[in-house]
């Protein structure tokens, strides 16, 4: 007759730990019990002893189950099993996004809601305190262009990167301005303008997006 197997003490759920332990006995009216097979999460069963401890547990859903041997080499065709979740207290990381000029508006969303937003410094830099191993959004916006959204997983010392179009338009002569507009020249908000230099040249730098522009003097 195959043994019977019992769970004595197990986490309590859910659990704040990513440490577990697990005590448990068995009974077997014929020839006794001789030791007894543990598996975490699906893996294979191993032999194990009570009390039986895990450590270095991710967050999330975990389940467990032991069977007990008799000493007929029978296994409990029943193994004992449990189920719980880690619940651990999130990490806070900080994340950098580079735009790599100043006054640009970088914005994080996250289950599609906006979460937090902030300026570019001098150094092109934005830093944001997010949930370690939590997805992400970003874009870049200025003037009423915006970016399309880039998806990260958080993670400590990350610094993302997004690059800018540098576009230089060349109207052939200095003093000459340039305005950029989005959309179709004209039609669209102004997103900025410069004067064409000695070598006739106005740059700009810009998200992604459609854009036109006209040249004026006078």
């Amino acid at each position: 007759t195959p043994p019977e197997t019992t769970i004595t003490a197990q986490p309590t759920n859910p659990s704040a730990s990513t440490a577990a332990s697990f005590e448990f006995s068995g009974s077997d009216a014929t020839s006794g019990v001789a030791g007894f097979e543990c598996s975490l999460d699906s893996a294979p069963f191993a032999v194990c002893t009570s009390p039986q401890t895990y450590s270095g547990l991710a967050n999330g859903s975990h389940g467990f189950q032991v069977r007990a041997m008799d000493n007929a080499n029978n296994l409990d065709a029943t193994p004992a099993s449990t189920t719980w979740s880690v619940q651990t207290q999130p990490v806070a990381v900080a994340v950098n996004i580079n735009v790599g000029r100043l006054g640009y508006l970088v914005r994080i969303y996250s289950s599609d809601r906006e979460k937090v937003n902030a300026w570019s410094n001098s150094d092109g830099l934005t830093t944001f305190t997010l949930i370690a191993g939590t997805h992400y959004d970003y874009l870049v916006e200025k003037n009423g262009a915006r970016s399309a959204r880039i998806g990260f997983d958080a993670g400590a010392g990350q610094t993302l990167t997004y690059t800018l179009a540098p576009i230089t338009v060349n109207v052939g002569k200095s003093g000459y301005l340039v305005r950029i507009y989005n959309g179709v020249a004209g039609a669209g908000s102004e997103w900025g303008n410069a004067w064409s230099d000695a070598q006739g040249n106005a740059t700009f730098h810009l998200v992604e997006g459609d854009y036109g522009y006209l040249v004026e003097k006078n």
